[in-house]
């Protein structure tokens, strides 16, 4: 296994965003919700295990941070979609307690008290 750099694990949250998104673009109806619960879970496993390898790299060298400040336009991108489907699922009702505790968002929330994101 190669060793984790800041690059290597910047690369692997834009994959997992990504992945994301495409589960998120999937939730249209309760039940496309509860299907894809389980992978959303194991990225939210993914996101805790980058984290905790990042907390254990020593400082970004001026290199890495370059090259990490070209996924930046990449990240935004998805995490502006990540967001427009959250908005969605919320208007459109199919937040359920299970999809709430894995996004971090409050179970109660509705369209008119969910925070706006430009």
């Amino acid at each position: 296994m190669a060793q984790d750099t800041h690059v290597s694990l910047a690369n692997e949250i834009v994959d997992l965003l990504s992945q994301t998104e495409v589960c998120l673009n999937l939730c249209r109806d309760e039940e496309s919700v509860r299907e894809v619960l389980p992978q959303l879970q194991e990225l939210a496993k993914l996101a805790a295990d980058i984290k905790e390898r990042q907390d254990k790299l020593p400082d970004l060298t001026p290199e890495e941070d370059r090259e990490i400040a070209s996924l930046i336009r990449t990240y935004l991108t998805l995490q502006r979609a990540i967001d427009e489907h959250v908005d969605r699922i919320i208007a459109e009702q199919l937040l359920s307690p299970e999809l709430a505790a894995i996004l971090c968002i409050s179970p109660d929330i509705t369209p008119s008290s969910a925070p706006t994101t430009n």
